[in-house]
C-alpha cells in the first residue's frame, strides 16, 4: 500500500512541478506560470508602476528589445469598456499616426479584450484586458520593432493564459 501511495505521489510531482510567480500589493494578489527564457522580475519596473516586469534571458529591464509586464487598475465607471476607450485615447495623443486594431490573443469574452496599438514612431504593443470583479489586470507586450514583438507572440500568449487573479482582499498590516 505504501508503495502505491509513493508511485501516485513521485507521478503527480511533475504535474505541479512548474514554477508561479505569485504578485500581490494593495488589495490584489495574481500569479503568472513561469515563462522558459524569460526573468519574472518585480523590481525592475517598479518606478514606473509596473507590478511584474519580463524580459528575456540575457537582457534587462532598460536593454531588452521586447518586454513584458502586467499592472493593475480599479475597475471604475463601466469597467472594461471605460478603461480601454481611456487608453485608446492616450495613445491617440501620444501618437497622431497610431493604428489601433483588435488582437485575437484570447477567446471572445465580455470580461476580456486585446489590443494591437502601433506606432511608427514609439512602441509597438499588444495589450490584453482581464477584467475582475472590483479590479482590471493590464497584460502588455512592447517594444520599438513591429516584428520583434510579433515574433515574440507565442510567449506573451504563454503569459495571458497562464495568468492566474488570486484575490482583491489583501491586508497589510
Amino acid at each position: 500500500m505504501r508503495f502505491i501511495i509513493m508511485l501516485i505521489v513521485m507521478l503527480m510531482v511533475p504535474m505541479f512541478a512548474h514554477a508561479d510567480t505569485i504578485v500581490y500589493g494593495k488589495d490584489f494578489s495574481f500569479s503568472i506560470k513561469e515563462l522558459k527564457g524569460w526573468i519574472s522580475d518585480i523590481e525592475s519596473g517598479r518606478e514606473q508602476g509596473i507590478n511584474v516586469a519580463l524580459y528575456e534571458d540575457g537582457t534587462t529591464w532598460a536593454d531588452a528589445p521586447v518586454v513584458m509586464y502586467v499592472n493593475v487598475t480599479e475597475r471604475k465607471g463601466n469597467g472594461l469598456p471605460d478603461l480601454v476607450s481611456y487608453e485608446t485615447a492616450n495613445f491617440k495623443r501620444a501618437c497622431s499616426e497610431i493604428k489601433i486594431s483588435k488582437a485575437d490573443i484570447l477567446p471572445k469574452s465580455g470580461r476580456s479584450e486585446s489590443r494591437i496599438f502601433d506606432c511608427p514612431t514609439n512602441n509597438y504593443e499588444v495589450v490584453t484586458y482581464l477584467e475582475q470583479k472590483d479590479k482590471i489586470c493590464i497584460l502588455v507586450m512592447s517594444g520599438r520593432n513591429r516584428n520583434i514583438v510579433e515574433a515574440k507572440l507565442p510567449a506573451y500568449k504563454e503569459l495571458v493564459k497562464g495568468f492566474t487573479w488570486l484575490t482583491s482582499n489583501v491586508k497589510f498590516n
